[in-house]
Parts: structure tokens; C-alpha cells; sequence
């Protein structure tokens, strides 16, 4: 039995076991040591391949870290730390994507410190974690970003006595990146779509998400908000509507989130009223239904040759469409239509049109409304509101939105 330390693992033993592979560790929540085959997706048996059986490991190790509840509540070590905290930042985070963002940073420090004493860990450690950020070629805004993440969860566990205050007061000593001074690239700059490229792109996103990025090229909404939205949530008293979204950004905060809906935003939208309040306006079921209805209506090949409609569905596929988006997979339905659309311009030798992210619409929206109205317009259809003055202007930044809307949405 030829036991191997690994560097692409977290903790444990990697060891070969008659020609299969098993890790011998302690995960995350455990209170002890043991063997455990390393078995692929769907196998029965422990993987004869040593890379395949190091990705399994890792994903075992990400899995307990995040997912199971420990059996104990003494912290004995970072790994069992961040498994902790985890559990607090879901919870504290639950309105916001927060959570997903400090899940990231801490599991590059769980995998690099995972036996390591909490109250042993210090700024330069931290550093290193900072260092390592870098390497991987994170934006220095992103790196920042997550070495505050850990700092935090140093704070808390100060709060709740797993650490002495000295930790966080160290940990604090170490600056963030500074613009120019550090090997990390800039974030690259957010700019407005071209019209033409938009235009361009339309006709090659399915039914729903061309008309969730329409909306949002009309209004600046975030996509959070765009894939969010609900009867429920739209007030039709009036002639421009408002969307009033029941989570956003800034509600910890105590804003309120107002999005005029002009003529044009209606008229797209007044084809996804008429199911429950409570249900998403834009449901992926429903695209996909479309998408396979579109085709079918372009269908070349005669319906008595080849497939029938629905015969070559899986009865019980692994994935399935849910009832709403979020925004990562609307993200992914906009890359892949800008790619369609670039492939497709290459065999007609046209102009190719550039790619583009949903939060992009919002900017151009934002840059249009500045410019066509002022800075003050601008802020309110973007929801962009100082806490303290938030009541004091909420009827003036209304009206402005309405006004907006009416011109443009």
C-alpha cells in the first residue's frame, strides 16, 4: 500500500490500494481520520486514475466544507472555521450574492491553511493568500475584495470567541493591492454596447431572453432585478408602470427600489401577466418550450422523415429547465447568442459584432440617460440613492423616472 503526500490536495494522504485510489483524511466537520475510495461520477468502485481521483478529492473536500454540519463546535482549525462561517454567511447574507463571493476566498484559504490553527494565522500568511490571488491573474479589485472577505470572517470569529482580537487587529495590518503598485491586472472598464451590435445579437437569443434583455436595455435594471421580476411585483395602476422589486441590492440598506416601465417595456412585458402573482415572468421552461417551437416551425425535413417532435427527449434527463432565471444562467443565454450571432456574420462576411454582458445594457442605459437628461435622472432610473437622503428624495427621483420612461422605455 504506497501511501503519496500530493500538493493538489487539501489535507490527507492520497495511497494506492490494489491498483485503485483512496484518501486517507480527516474532512471538514469530522472528528477523525479515515480511508475513503475515490470514486468518479456514477462509478462503483474507487478510480485506477490518480488525476481523476485528485479532482474527486477536492470536490469531497469543497463538499464537506461547505455542506455538512459538524458534529462538534470546537474550532479546531481553519477548515472547521470557515465551515462555521459558511453557515453564518448564508444566513446573513440571504437577500444577496455575497455569500458565493466569500465562499471563493475561503476556500483558497481553506485549501491552503486547512490544519493550520486559527489563532497561529496572521498577515503574513495572509499575504501569501493575497500573493496567490494574484498569481492566478484576479483583477486587483477582486483580490481586494476577497482578503477583505477573510478579514471579516477573522471578526467574527473574534465576536464569537474562536480567536483572540489580536488576530484581526494583525490581519488588518496588511494594505490592500494599490492602483499601479502591485502585479495585478486593473479590472477591465465597463463600456455601453453599440446599438448596432445589440441589434445585431437580438435575433439570436431565444424568445425569453430577448425580451429580458430587452427590458433591461430599456430601463437599466440589474439582471438580478430583470430575472426577478413578477406580477405581483409591477403596479399597472398608472400609465407608466412600476416595479418594485421585493429583494434587491440595496434593501439591507433600507431603499426602495422603484423601475419605471414605459410603452415599450408594456408592451413586451403585458404577454407574461397573465399567470400567478407570485411566479416568474421569465421562466427558462417556458424558453426552452419556445425554442423547440421555433424550430419546429422552421423545420425543412418533412414530418414523415426523421424525428417527431419530442421523440428524441430523454425521459428522465440529469438537468432541467427551473421556473426562473438568475443571473448567471441569463448571463451564459446572452454569451451564447453573442457567439451564435459572430458565427454567423463569419460566413456571411459581415461586420462582427461584439460581445457583450447584461450588465453592459445597464451601463449603456445609464450613459444614455446621463447624457440625454443629467446626472440626477441618471441616479434615479439607476436606483442610486444616498442612504440618508433617501425619503427626502424619493418623490423627486420618482417623478424624474417616470418622465424617463416615458421618453425611452
Amino acid at each position: 500500500m504506497a501511501k503519496t503526500l500530493h500538493k493538489g490536495l487539501p489535507a490527507g494522504t492520497l495511497y494506492d490500494r490494489s491498483g485503485r485510489w483512496w484518501w486517507n483524511v480527516r474532512l471538514p466537520g469530522e472528528d477523525r481520520r479515515k480511508g475513503r475510495p475515490l470514486k468518479a461520477a456514477g462509478a462503483k468502485y474507487a478510480t485506477k486514475d490518480k488525476s481523476t481521483a485528485i479532482e474527486v478529492a477536492q470536490q469531497m473536500w469543497a463538499a464537506a466544507l461547505f455542506q455538512a454540519e459538524r458534529s462538534s463546535g470546537v474550532v479546531r482549525n481553519i477548515a472547521d472555521l470557515t465551515t462555521d462561517y459558511m453557515v453564518y454567511a448564508r444566513e446573513y447574507y440571504r437577500a444577496s450574492r455575497e455569500a458565493q463571493s466569500i465562499q471563493y476566498a475561503i476556500t483558497v484559504l481553506a485549501d491552503m491553511y486547512p490544519q493550520m490553527a486559527p489563532e497561529d494565522f496572521g498577515a503574513p500568511q495572509l499575504k501569501a493568500v493575497q500573493t496567490h490571488l494574484v498569481k492566478k491573474g484576479l483583477a486587483r479589485t477582486t483580490v481586494n475584495r476577497y482578503v477583505s472577505a477573510i478579514r471579516r470572517m477573522f471578526k467574527w470569529a473574534v465576536v464569537e470567541g474562536h480567536v483572540p482580537a489580536s488576530v484581526a487587529y494583525g490581519l488588518a495590518c496588511l494594505p490592500n493591492l494599490k492602483r499601479g503598485r502591485s502585479k495585478a491586472p486593473e479590472p477591465r472598464q465597463v463600456v455601453p454596447v453599440e446599438q448596432a451590435d445589440f441589434e445585431a445579437i437580438l435575433p439570436h437569443m431565444p424568445p425569453v431572453v430577448r425580451d429580458m434583455a430587452q427590458v433591461q436595455a430599456l430601463t437599466g435594471m440589474r439582471s438580478t432585478e430583470v430575472c426577478n421580476m413578477r406580477p405581483a411585483d409591477v403596479d399597472r395602476s398608472e400609465d407608466v408602470w412600476v416595479y418594485r422589486p421585493k429583494q434587491h441590492k440595496e434593501a439591507f440598506r433600507g431603499h426602495v427600489r422603484e423601475v419605471a416601465l414605459g410603452p415599450r417595456c408594456q408592451a413586451i412585458l403585458t404577454k407574461y401577466m397573465d399567470r400567478g402573482d407570485n411566479e416568474s415572468l421569465f421562466s427558462p421552461t417556458e424558453n426552452m418550450a419556445a425554442v423547440f417551437a421555433e424550430r419546429h416551425a422552421n423545420r425543412k425535413t418533412p414530418l414523415s422523415c426523421g424525428n417527431k417532435p419530442g421523440s428524441h427527449l430523454k425521459d428522465d434527463p440529469k438537468t432541467q429547465p427551473g421556473d426562473r432565471y438568475d443571473k448567471d444562467t441569463y448571463g451564459r443565454a446572452v454569451a451564447r447568442a453573442c457567439n451564435a450571432a459572430r458565427r454567423a456574420a463569419k460566413t456571411k462576411d459581415e461586420p462582427i459584432p461584439q460581445r457583450f454582458t447584461p450588465h453592459q445594457l445597464r451601463h449603456s442605459f445609464g450613459t444614455l440617460v446621463r447624457d440625454r437628461f443629467g446626472l440626477d435622472e441618471a441616479a434615479a432610473v439607476l436606483g442610486h440613492a444616498d442612504v440618508s437622503m433617501t425619503q427626502h428624495y424619493a418623490k423627486l427621483r420618482r417623478e424624474k423616472a417616470v418622465e424617463v420612461a416615458k421618453q425611452i422605455g
